[in-house]
């Protein structure tokens, strides 16, 4: 029933270039649980045989890890002792890198898993912003980033998948719905060198879509607003997932 994905984490700045492998090198790796299920997931690799979360990972929650990969190995996620997803590690970045790995349900109807997972530039000193969407249900929702403390006209809309990179401030980021009214609103306070992520997670059984925003210290779902500054532009998309 596990579901397998391989794993081609890519920098931002050499998108679709291949890229070396070296055993041993220690990564910080953010594991993000996005997969709608009211129990929380554990975590383990095959190869060393660890645990990787003291406590199972709640939903909507976020884990910074800094472990030793090496390719071949296996991230395994367990519900309740059923192991639920089993991610694939290869082509690994050959200096240590901060890498980003998003669970979340395959579809309502299984419980199986499929991943994202994303490389952030170790070349870019500004702060970077991945942006995953890992809603499963029917409801129309877009992510939007803008500047200020209050909702302005000029928002730009995150495309999935991808990355943007922001100037040091801050910022709210919104899931607006098909009528473009706002449905939740987050802020984010981006530093300089910052690793970001923000996920739309939830599903049509009953769990209602949310935005989620982690920024190294604690994921939030709201939030009050604070003054920011300028968003740079979108770059190169993020980390490419094999079937």
């Amino acid at each position: 029933m596990a579901a397998v994905r391989a794993l081609i984490l890519l920098a931002l700045a050499s998108a679709g270039a291949a890229l070396h492998v070296q055993d041993g090198i220690q990564h910080n790796l953010t594991v993000c649980n996005a997969y709608a299920e009211n129990k929380p997931l554990s975590v383990y690799t095959v190869n060393q045989k660890a645990k990787l979360t003291e406590e199972p990972l709640h939903y909507k929650a976020c884990k910074e890890i800094v472990i030793e990969l090496a390719d071949s190995e296996r991230i395994v996620f367990k519900l309740g002792g059923i192991s639920v997803g089993t991610f694939h590690v290869g082509n690994l970045p050959f200096a240590p890198t901060s890498l980003l790995l998003v669970p979340y349900r395959k579809g309502n109807s299984t419980m199986a898993a499929t991943f994202y997972s994303h490389a952030f530039s170790v070349a870019q000193e500004n702060a970077q912003l991945a942006v995953v969407d890992a809603y499963e249900g029917s409801s129309p929702g877009a992510m939007k980033i803008a500047q200020g403390s209050k909702r302005r006209s000029e928002t730009v809309q995150l495309k999935p998948g991808t990355a943007v990179t922001l100037t040091p401030g801050a910022y709210q980021v919104s899931l607006d719905d098909s009528s473009s009214k706002v449905a939740k609103t987050v802020a984010l306070t981006a530093a300089e060198g910052g690793k970001h992520v923000v996920i739309r997670v939830g599903g049509s059984d009953g769990i209602p879509q949310e935005l989620v925003v982690f920024s190294g210290e604690a994921s939030e779902r709201s939030g009050a607003l604070r003054a920011g500054a300028a968003l740079l532009a979108a770059a190169a998309a993020g980390a490419a997932l094999l079937a």
